[in-house]
């Protein structure tokens, strides 16, 4: 053996070998995963669909609606302060027979391109359901081709005349949302400038709250 290879002999048996993955590696790669796993469950319960509350049904529900605004509007006539109850059947039933939904929705013309709005979201379904002073609202929608069901409970308000909702809890899918983010997650809905301007109430309205499981719209007296 050449004096060459034995030093190159006795450098090998003192270089130690190559050190495995670190600690910190190991970890770094596991943390990595675990975060690609809980955005496609996160995904994935997103876009599942929460089943609807279960609400009250009245075949006439609509009808009995319309009576009580008509009366509403007979009181507001006269001067008079009035206060309109409906139940949960009458106001399901009325918002499936006025609102908008895109079963039913105003359509662009032949031909016409939809609006961004359109494209953005449109809205396929909506449900309330109140419980005590609570209500729980439930809309499915259609977000960039995408159904998706959102549901907001809480309390409603009224400030500065305009509708509101105190959210206690709050899902998209299935997906909870966080309460440290669901305070400005529902104030982002409520004062975007798409929805600012719905959620005005008319001048003659005074409150609108739920009791005993009823929706309560005051309306103000007019009488000098």
């Amino acid at each position: 053996m050449t004096k060459e290879q034995a030093a190159l002999e006795k450098l090998k048996a003192i270089t130690p070998p190559p050190a495995g993955p670190s600690l910190f590696s190991q970890l770094f790669r596991l943390v990595r995963w675990a975060i690609v796993l809980g955005c496609l469950v996160a995904l994935f319960m997103m876009f599942r669909h929460a089943p609807p509350p279960a609400v009250a049904v009245d075949p006439e529900g609509a009808q009995k609606a319309g009576d009580k605004f008509l009366a509403a509007k007979e009181a507001l006539a006269q001067g008079q302060a009035f206060t309109m109850p409906l139940t949960e059947a009458e106001l399901n039933a009325w918002l499936q027979s006025n609102l908008a939904l895109s079963g039913g929705a105003a359509q662009t013309g032949p031909g016409g391109p939809p609006t961004q709005e359109q494209v953005q979201s449109s809205m396929k379904d909506i449900k309330l359901h109140l419980v005590g002073d609570q209500i729980q609202a439930y809309t499915l929608f259609t977000l960039y081709g995408k159904d998706v069901t959102l549901q907001l409970t809480g309390k409603l308000q009224v400030k500065d005349g305009r509708i509101r909702l105190d959210a206690k809890e709050g899902m998209i899918g299935t997906l909870p949302i966080p309460k440290a983010t669901l305070g400005s997650a529902v104030s982002g809905l409520f004062d975007s400038p798409t929805n600012r301007e719905k959620f005005v109430l008319p001048p003659y309205i005074a409150d609108v709250q739920i009791q005993n499981g009823e929706l309560l719209i005051s309306y103000k007296s007019t009488a000098p």
